[in-house]
């Protein structure tokens, strides 16, 4: 469970960031939903709309995340 702890903890303050937090959190239950709705598919439910209001999400949560991180590390050094 070390790297959960090394993933929410600022790179500064060594502290836990509210953001990182709810950033993991929210990855971790829409890459949950996603699984599901996959499952849910492979059973003949209709689930594109409801994968599509997930996958977009997730996948703008990961590149604003990323980019940002980018960002912040670049002004810390």
């Amino acid at each position: 469970m070390n790297w959960l702890r090394e993933a929410i903890n600022d790179s500064k303050t060594k502290q836990a960031s509210s953001k990182r937090v709810v950033m993991l959190m929210a990855g971790f239950a829409m890459s949950v939903a996603v699984v599901i709705l996959s499952v849910a598919a492979m059973f003949g439910a209709d689930v594109a709309g409801a994968l599509t209001a997930v996958s977009i999400p997730l996948a703008g949560l990961s590149g604003y995340s990323y980019v940002n991180g980018k960002i912040a590390e670049r002004a810390n050094a």
